[in-house]
This record gives structure tokens, sequence and C-alpha cells, in this order.
């Protein structure tokens, strides 16, 4: 009797622990991570999920979270070019912002690229209209990335802080992939470093303009020099994003900022190939 006993409770303890093992199988998606458990065809195919270019903004976080790094497997490079001069980014212009990478063997690339300043905080304004490389902006605004694993190149547009920010890095981080599952990758990052413009505003055509009042409540009236009859007006906040933009001419002078929150704004004039900037505040 105490036999059969004996191997009843055996056996209900072997049962038990194929039961166990089991139950672990079939959760274990539940402790893995995402990227573990997805085909990096498809990763790359929807590009990154943001805050993975290696950058202090990003807590130095890159593709290597989902995607295992095997240096040398594709000798895999990347590059950071732009079109802003040697004498510096004009702020509030818009520029070509590249990045190429170069490989051997891979089946697919990616990349995020970000813009900071000192201190990790992400400036500019992109812009992928006309790009090429099919590259997208994550929701966030903060970064580009791919929207597909064909092209392993890509261009897009920047647009400057409309205020002096110092010094900006871009950050990148890019992924030479095998295309079976996450393991095999490459990624490697690269940073570029743009200063302010060297010029003065009365070497790149200083516009002379007033305006008024300031603080502004709804209105902001502009007055042209009297030689001037159209030119263009942009509101820009301090992380350098357009908020408001508008014609204006000898009749027409007035921006309705009513809607802006309350802060201090940069406010960008140019009429005849000249410009100027002036701080406002929004009450």
């Amino acid at each position: 009797m105490k036999k059969t006993i004996t191997k009843l409770y055996f056996a209900l303890i072997v049962i038990s622990c194929f039961a166990f093992m089991g139950t672990i199988e079939m959760n274990r998606s539940h402790y893995l991570p995402t990227a573990s458990l997805e085909a990096s065809s498809f990763l790359r195919s929807s590009g990154s999920p943001g805050s993975s270019t290696g950058s202090p903004g990003d807590e130095f976080v890159d593709c290597t979270d989902c995607h295992s790094n095997s240096p040398g497997n594709f000798g895999l490079n990347a590059s950071i070019t732009t079109n802003i001069p040697a004498t510096g980014y004009v702020l509030g212009e818009t520029y070509t912002i590249n990045v190429m990478t170069s490989s051997s063997g891979a089946s697919g690339w990616g990349f995020e690229l970000t813009a900071e300043k000192a201190g990790g905080t992400k400036v500019g304004v992109y812009d992928v209209t006309g790009a090429s490389g099919a590259p997208k902006i994550i929701t966030s605004g903060g970064s580009v990335t791919h929207s597909n694993e064909t092209f392993s190149s890509w261009s897009f547009s920047w647009t400057a802080p409309g205020v002096d920010e110092g010094d900006i890095t871009f950050y990148a981080a890019a992924l030479a992939a095998n295309g079976s599952g996450t393991g095999g990758d490459q990624v490697v990052t690269t940073s570029e470093v743009v200063s302010p413009s060297t010029l003065s505003l009365e070497e790149t055509n200083r516009l002379t303009f007033d305006f008024f009042p300031n603080p502004i409540r709804d209105y902001v009236t502009i007055k042209l020099p009297d030689a001037l009859s159209t030119g263009r007006v942009e509101v820009f906040d301090f992380s350098g994003k357009l908020v408001k933009a508008s014609e204006i001419n000898s009749i027409d002078k007035k921006l309705n900022l009513e809607a802006l929150a309350t802060g201090m704004y940069i406010l960008r004039v140019t009429s005849n190939g000249k410009t100027d900037f002036k701080k406002i505040i929004k009450e």
C-alpha cells in the first residue's frame, strides 16, 4: 500500500512539474522584451520606437536595446553631413541633414537621428516633405527615423531654433540587419556638432523694423521701413518651433497672437532679402 501511495505521489509531482514548465513556456512572452518577439524586418519596417540615438537626452540608449550588436558582421559605418556652412547655423534657417551608411552583406538598414543642445534638450524642427530614403518624423517630433528597410541613406530638412542655443549636436544610431530575427545585426552611433553663425546680422543684411506692443495680449503690429511695403512675419517658441506665420503689407500690418500660450517667443521679420529677430512676451 505504501509503495502504491509513493508511486502515485511521485507521478503527481512529475505531472505538476511538466504543467509548471508548460505554463512558463506559454507565458514566456510576457517577460521577454517586445523586440525579442518580433522579426527584425518588422522592426526595421516600422522604424525606431524613439529615444534610441545614443544621445544624452536619450540617456545614451541606442538600437542595441532591440538588436544584438555583432561588430564587424557588415563593416557598418555611418556619418552625418549637413549643408550648414562653416560659419555656423543661422537662427530660424532651414538646412538639409543627411544620414549615410556603408556596409557589406546586410539585407536591411535603419536609423534614428536627433538634435540636442547642451544638457540634452532637443532643438529644431524637422520636415520630411520631399525627403529621400523615406524617413518619417517620430510622433513626439524630437527625432527622425526610417519607414522601411530598403534604403541605406536618408535626407530631410531641419530648421534651426529661432534663438541662439549655442552649439547643437546631431546624434544618430544606424543599423545594418541580417533579416533573421534581432540577433546578428550591427549598430553604430555617430554625431556631428554645429555652432551658431559667426556672422553678425549686419553682415547678413539686418532688417530694421519696429513692433508694438510688447508684452502682447492679442495683436502685434509690425512697422517696416518706409521703403518696404511687404514682408513675412514668423513667430518661434524657444524650442525653435514655428508657431505662427503671416504675410504683412503697408495696410495689413497686424499679426494675431491671441491663441498663443503665455510666455516668451522669437519674432522674425523678413523683407526684401533682409531679416531680423526680436524677443517678444505674450501675456
